[in-house]
């Protein structure tokens, strides 16, 4: 890829902490329908008609106690005693004097890493804030604070950066850099037999060789955009915090290339049937 990115040494310091999705911070916390909510607490609201006596009838029929009313007409927090959310949530939905009965959700603060440079991301999430001396621009981002909320990436997505190479050290990539399972790294064979050898990074089709690292730069900085690993309390946090970076290099120091390489880059095996 070639594009923008982050700078490739990114300054190391600590961070505040928080983690997308559900933060494992009560043990009466748990997944139900895939969202993070209370354990054996359900939110119950009964039609304006229904009798104390009905109430208590549907509480006790999924085995529940009522804790507090929750301030609206007819909403109430329960307690089951016995038996799963999910059951209880199906049988009271059946009955005409519930309006509706769901987990008792928890809700948090959209995911923010605790990668100290990550304020500096305008596009990631701009709050307006003052980078190098000029300010942002409110919300003129890609929303990624609210995407990490659903996902922050996977290691099973391979991703090739067509580039300078990636530095493949650096302390915010080498955990998301991508292995070529099928090579025996240092044994000079081509174990997969895709005509490269040792190309357990990806490949070098400047030089030529096993050794695909940036000389450049560039490629470390749109590697870390993509993939820099978030929330690890180092430098930033890419759009992916996991990931799995390959590195094809097609461009040399000065950030050139040939129609040539990068053509090779692009449709060699090497980039595309080495990541199984």
């Amino acid at each position: 890829m070639l594009a923008g990115g982050i700078p490739a040494q990114a300054a190391l310091s600590g961070g505040c902490s928080a983690t997308p999705g559900l933060r494992q911070i009560d043990p009466n916390v748990s997944r139900i329908h895939g969202a993070p909510a209370i354990e054996r607490e359900l939110v119950v609201r009964f039609a304006a008609a229904t009798s104390a006596a009905d109430r208590q009838d549907l509480r006790a029929s999924v085995d529940a106690s009522f804790k507090r009313g929750l301030g609206l007409p007819g909403l109430q927090l329960w307690n089951l005693r016995s038996g799963d959310v999910r059951s209880a949530i199906e049988e009271l939905s059946d009955q005409p004097d519930v309006l509706y009965a769901e987990p008792n959700y928890v809700y948090e603060q959209a995911g923010i890493p605790n990668d100290p440079s990550f304020g500096q991301l305008w596009s990631l999430n701009n709050t307006g804030q003052t980078v190098n001396g000029a300010p942002g621009t409110a919300d003129a981002d890609i929303d990624a604070t609210e995407a990490w909320d659903t996902a922050t990436g996977s290691s099973s997505v391979v991703v090739a950066v067509v580039d300078s190479g990636v530095a493949w050290d650096h302390p915010d990539i080498a955990p998301n850099m991508w292995s070529n399972t099928g090579e025996t790294p240092g044994n000079s064979t081509d174990d997969d037999g895709n005509g490269f050898v040792d190309d357990v990074r990806g490949w070098d089709f400047v030089a030529g060789d096993n050794d695909p690292f940036d000389l450049n730069l560039h490629g470390t900085h749109v590697a870390g955009t993509i993939g820099a690993q978030g929330d690890n309390g180092t430098g930033i946090a890419g759009v992916n915090w996991d990931v799995s970076v390959m590195a094809p290099r097609a461009l040399n120091s000065a950030g050139t290339g040939t129609n040539a390489g990068l053509a090779a880059a692009f449709t060699t095996r090497a980039t595309t049937e080495r990541t199984s």
